[in-house]
């Protein structure tokens, strides 16, 4: 760091992805305006770069961000086919880019500031925490909220890997339907060691995310991914002269048993992937 002092807030987020933006988020949706917060993250993070998945219950605080939700969803194997009701639940999509809009509305409104630059140190003192950021700069802050991807604590006995491609596919004529996602697939050729499936989650009767996804040790090729999905394209039966690839999401996601400390130092809390 610098000779000059560090920045002084009561609460410091290293790293402003998905996990850091809905925290600030809340904290705008219920009227938090006393607290002094920092963001520390070398990318300012705009538009659509990811896409999430999850379970839940309708009328969340989430809905207005949300592209597409489904309260049925189809699981398949080569034997059968099966549609489930998720009443009460449904299965909701979430686009990375009304998230980041939502995050940079709160963040004015909070009078947060911002630091583009990496947090490279982190040094809890038991009363302040010291955070040495790549500009020189620094922050101490009360409470450290940490999202950077970090190794676990000490090796599993299993390291495997969710590694996925999807594709947003735009079609010429109604092929899709809105009203199920196609959750697991299993029709898709299998690896050799692992399991692979495919996921169909529709925003309308022309526009879909098509994504091809395995549980494996080892990732693949690009070119590997690319004919995964066109081989799961045309087990659906959909016509690639009919369809424009509007744009490409990748993924890898540790499925592990090692343990991933969630609060490392009594000041420091770990957040997102990276708690585990």
């Amino acid at each position: 760091m610098t000779d000059s002092a560090p920045l002084d807030v009561d609460l410091a987020l290293l790293g402003g992805g998905g996990a850091a933006s809905l925290l600030l988020a809340a904290l705008d949706r219920h009227g938090v305006r006393d607290l002094r917060i920092a963001i520390v993250d070398p990318v300012r993070r705009r538009g659509q770069d990811r896409t999430w998945a999850f379970w839940g219950h309708p009328d969340s605080d989430l809905d207005p961000l949300l592209s597409a939700s489904w309260q049925q969803v189809e699981v398949a194997t080569a034997a059968r086919r099966r549609v489930l009701d998720l009443t009460p639940l449904r299965y909701a999509m979430l686009r990375s880019g009304p998230v980041y809009d939502r995050a940079a509305d709160a963040e004015r409104r909070l009078h947060a500031t911002r630091i583009v630059a990496p947090a490279e140190t982190v040094r809890d003192d038991g009363d302040r925490v010291l955070v040495g950021t790549g500009d020189g700069r620094g922050v101490r802050a009360g409470w450290v909220l940490d999202s950077r991807p970090r190794p676990p604590a000490r090796a599993g006995r299993t390291t495997w890997l969710q590694h996925f491609r999807g594709w947003w596919l735009e079609a010429d004529r109604p092929v899709f339907d809105p009203t199920r996602a196609v959750l697991m697939d299993f029709r898709t050729p299998q690896p050799p060691r692992g399991v692979s499936f495919g996921y169909v989650l529709p925003v309308s009767d022309r526009y879909a995310l098509v994504e091809y996804t395995e549980f494996s040790p080892d990732l693949l090729t690009d070119a590997g991914y690319d004919a995964a999905l066109a081989g799961y394209r045309d087990l659906l039966g959909l016509d690639p002269t009919g369809l424009r690839v509007r744009e490409v999401e990748n993924g890898v996601i540790p499925m592990t048993d090692a343990p991933f400390p969630a609060r490392p130092t009594p000041r420091v809390v770990r957040r997102g992937t990276a708690a585990g």
